[in-house]
């Protein structure tokens, strides 16, 4: 599987959460692709430009761009078209036409336009990808538990001893 992942924007401090849920564990090859680079190139700051080398590393390049065909262009028609909305727009296409299988971003313009797509199911904020895999894959979460023992009629660990009674009368 796929998976193109946009969580941040060029305007955002890079965060990647994806470390809570275990994200290789998952089997997705993380993409980026090459409008988001080129995005985040304008950007001249250069601790932020190392900045995002280090975390592109993370990433596959997608190669090459997928053409917009006549039936996404016409689902998107009358829309406003930004130079931001042309970037968004071929990134919901690379969903729409199959070469991935989830976006996951923080742009709620774009999850909109992944309803009007009707790609809705696989555009994903951070949180709701998070809870979708957590659903999906419960082995990876790491659940915070005490450690108790039985020790021979007794509780012990995080607890203080307790005497276990085996009588089925009610003590006073």
């Amino acid at each position: 599987m796929c998976c193109i992942h946009l969580a941040w924007a060029a305007r955002r401090t890079l965060n990647l959460p994806f470390q809570t849920c275990e994200f290789g564990k998952l089997h997705y090859e993380k993409l980026i692709h090459p409008y988001t680079v080129s995005e985040l190139r304008k950007y001249h700051n250069p601790q932020m430009q190392d900045l995002y080398d280090a975390k592109l590393s993370a990433y596959s390049l997608m190669n090459c761009v997928a053409p917009q065909s006549s039936e996404f262009k016409g689902l998107l028609a009358g829309l406003p078209l930004t130079t931001n909305d042309e970037i968004d727009n071929q990134l919901l296409n690379e969903v729409y036409c199959g070469r991935v299988d989830i976006l996951i971003t923080e742009d709620r313009r774009m999850r909109n336009k992944a309803e009007r797509l009707g790609i809705s199911e696989r555009v994903f904020s951070i949180n709701s990808f998070i809870t979708k895999a957590s659903n999906e894959n419960p082995a990876l979460i790491d659940y915070k538990a005490l450690s108790v023992k039985k020790d021979y009629g007794q509780l012990v660990g995080d607890f203080a001893p307790v005497d276990v009674v085996h009588s089925n009368t009610p003590q006073k």
